[in-house]
């Protein structure tokens, strides 16, 4: 008999199945309603987690020695799911520009304690201060790979004491700094942006990427001390297992096993896709199974994503800045330093103006003796260029033209072909009704304005549905005015 007994391994097995089952059920679902790219690739990869996490524990209960191998991937990802719900968490609320905005003119937020006493409170209006708050909880998905590798090595060298040094000592005692480093700058986001994501009901999503990494982080640590005191000595028997398992390493994964089939029903409830469906938002359009597929799993929007939080170039208060004359509060040190930057306000602080500086002329932005803000700079050769209608597939999307997603988005694209649109001309009477009409009624039209969209060039093949067509609230205008127009002629 092996570190656990094998009905114990087959019931396992048999929970991990199902937990897999109801989770590629969830993403299937996504993948067919696939109406929101910029929130549902997120989505996914959130949901991808459970399978990931079912195959891992079960292989672990089966091969010590395969666990070496996957048992890193897990972790990897575990760490990268921390920060796509960040970015989930971002969308959401509009995405980062529209977060500084939001919260300008708000008081700061104080620590939660005891560390209110030795930090001081954060302001996120300042997009320097969501800046750190993004790379606090980034630095997990930079430094895991690295963890894994110096493990994997001390592993294999044997080099498990240095002058006298503990090396796995060392590598836990920064996994965990790192580890509780980027949950704290979550837990703090959260903190400061609560009252904005309330109508969004995030507690389940919350808990429900909150709950996996704590029972997979905190059941390993609690294991792992009652190994190291004895009450769980090694197990190494070697029928189907591999010499150097224990039973609390067995225990660890065994209990996974089970509670995923809980953490999927979750996410099938709190990452749900009926708020994708047709009904729920009619005369918006839907990628093909396929090319959502490619979106979920296109690395563009990470490494643009990656490269712009590690330079930090694109943060700073001219590109965050709001045209409407908002002051910061008068506690928040953004306030002088807006200042400092050339923020100048006119006529009685009703409107505003930035000083111009070498940056704003060398980064090809407004002229020199503009008293416009500074939004973003024009991203040439892309398919939300200056020369394309960057009108949203869904009419009361949040995104707006400048919008870091829209780059992301074309950096996901770019993953599959080397054309983009870079000349088209945007459409001068997108909303003409007529134009409406030739949506519903003349495919080959359909196809042909739908170019100019953002989703609506051959990396993103835009479907829309008749049963989309009926929901349109357009198509729904059009009919009442129709009706209008007929009553009134009778009369």
């Amino acid at each position: 008999m092996g570190v656990l007994p094998h009905l114990i391994v087959g019931v396992c097995g048999l929970c991990a199945l199902v937990a897999s089952l109801i989770s590629f059920e969830g993403i299937r679902r996504q993948l067919v309603n696939y109406r929101k790219p910029y929130q549902q690739r997120l989505v996914v990869r959130i949901q991808l987690m459970i399978p990931l996490f079912a195959v891992s524990c079960y292989i672990s209960l089966r091969s010590f020695r395969l666990s070496l191998i996957i048992e890193p991937v897990r972790e990897i990802y575990e760490a990268f799911v921390i920060y796509t719900f960040f970015s989930l968490l971002t969308h959401l609320l509009g995405g980062e520009r529209n977060i500084v905005i939001l919260t300008s003119g708000r008081p700061p937020v104080s620590h939660p304690p005891p560390f209110n006493k030795l930090l001081p409170p954060v302001d996120i209006s300042d997009p320097f201060s969501l800046l750190a708050i993004k790379r606090g909880i980034l630095q997990y998905v930079w430094l895991k790979p690295i963890i894994c590798l110096m493990f994997a090595l001390v592993e294999i060298t044997g080099l498990n004491d240095i002058a006298g040094i503990n090396v796995y000592f060392v590598i836990n005692l920064i996994y965990n700094i790192s580890v509780s480093v980027s949950l704290y700058d979550l837990a703090l986001f959260w903190k400061c942006m609560y009252s904005d994501l309330r109508p969004f009901n995030p507690w389940g999503k919350f808990l429900c990427v909150k709950l996996i990494i704590f029972a997979s982080y905190w059941q390993g640590i609690l294991l792992a001390v009652l190994n190291w005191v004895g009450v769980l000595p090694n197990d190494s028997t070697g029928d189907g297992y591999d010499d150097g398992n224990t039973l609390g390493f067995a225990i660890q994964n065994a209990l996974l096993c089970v509670e995923l089939i809980g953490f999927a029903i979750g996410h099938w409830h709190s990452f749900s896709w009926t708020e994708y469906r047709a009904e729920a938002l009619p005369g918006c359009g839907r990628l093909p199974f396929i090319t959502a597929l490619k979106d979920v799993f296109g690395l563009g929007d990470l490494l643009y994503d990656f490269k712009s939080t590690f330079q930090g170039d694109e943060y700073d208060y001219r590109r965050f800045d709001s045209v409407e004359a908002l002051i910061a509060h008068p506690t928040s040190k953004s306030r002088m330093a807006r200042f400092n930057e050339g923020l100048r306000f006119t006529d009685s602080g009703r409107q505003k103006y930035w000083l111009p500086n070498a940056s704003t002329a060398a980064s090809g932005g407004r002229a020199a003796n503009s008293k416009t803000p500074l939004l973003v700079k024009p991203r040439a050769g892309s398919i939300a260029s200056a020369n394309v209608s960057t009108r949203a597939i869904y009419a009361n999307s949040m995104l707006t033209v400048g919008s870091k997603e829209d780059a992301q988005s074309v950096a996901n694209a770019s993953m599959y072909t080397s054309h983009s649109i870079e000349d088209n001309e945007a459409d001068e009477h997108q909303d003409d009704p007529s134009l409406l009409e030739g949506y519903v009624y003349d495919d080959n039209f359909f196809a042909r304005v739908k170019r100019d969209r953002p989703f609506g060039d051959k990396n993103y093949p835009v479907i829309y549905d008749t049963q989309e067509h009926q929901n349109s609230p357009q198509l729904q205008r059009l009919r009442r005015e129709a009706m209008a127009r007929q009553q009134r002629g009778l009369a």
